[in-house]
């Protein structure tokens, strides 16, 4: 859902909310569950919007040519950093229709309300940052590069449109990205990725006819270092508040 007053941190830079709620129910009545639906209609949809408006950009594409997402970047006047919007173009399933109480392809305003799937997440920050783009693309008055990517596959767990983005990127530094999630109460700072590791752990072996306990379990080392790990993490996370 999205209540029709999420548009009144963007009015200051000219944001039509008519306009704006408007795309979110173009966008929510063409689904795009992960794993279910093809991305590519409301990808068309996101991509008309942009080319209507002035906003240049580019596909993304898997190596099979299946549509990953949009991206594009402005440049302001000067020189500066590069910071990102990003918004997710699919959404979870509909699960179980019955327990909606708006179908929920069908973009539904009730008492001020937006109703159907991805109305909050994410179609609802596709739809604000499309008109932010807009907006930006005509004038321009802003300092150093501001980067766009509305990717799919993100609800699968596959994470494909994001990653082929940042390869489009080849290494090229973004000082930061903004994420569209839902909700207009305040904005809320922390990270997004994952970092996996493997590790190797050793233990010694020993005779399993010995008398004595010449031996060290690799899986008991493993254990232990589990445990040093978790309790460094709720030292940190303790200490922060």
């Amino acid at each position: 859902m999205l209540s029709a007053l999420m548009a009144r941190g963007v009015r200051g830079i000219g944001v039509n909310q008519d306009s704006m709620i408007g795309l979110l129910g173009e966008l929510v009545s063409h689904p795009s569950q992960g794993g279910v639906d093809s991305p590519l209609p409301v990808l068309n949809v996101i991509s008309a919007w942009l080319g209507a408006h002035g906003v240049d950009h580019q596909w993304l594409r898997g190596d099979d040519g299946s549509p990953l997402g949009i991206h594009g970047e402005i440049a302001g006047r000067d020189g500066g950093p590069t910071y990102v919007l990003n918004a997710c173009a699919d959404t979870a399933p509909f699960g179980e229709l019955a327990a909606w109480r708006h179908p929920p392809d069908r973009p539904t305003v009730e008492d001020g309300w937006l109703y159907g799937r991805g109305s909050a997440d994410s179609k609802a920050g596709i739809a604000v940052f499309c008109h932010i783009l807009a907006d930006l693309a005509a004038g321009r008055e802003f300092a150093g590069r501001l980067g766009f990517v509305f990717d799919a596959e993100e609800h699968t767990g596959a994470f494909a449109g994001i990653l082929r983005y940042m390869e489009t990127r080849a290494g090229t530094p973004i000082a930061g990205v903004m994420i569209g999630y839902p909700g207009n109460e305040r904005l809320v700072t922390g990270g997004r990725g994952f970092l996996r590791a493997r590790l190797n752990v050793h233990g010694i072996g020993a005779h399993s006819g010995t008398s004595g306990r010449a031996g060290i379990n690799a899986i008991e080392r493993a254990a232990a270092l589990l445990r040093l790990l978790a309790d460094r993490k709720s030292t940190r996370l303790n200490s922060s508040h």
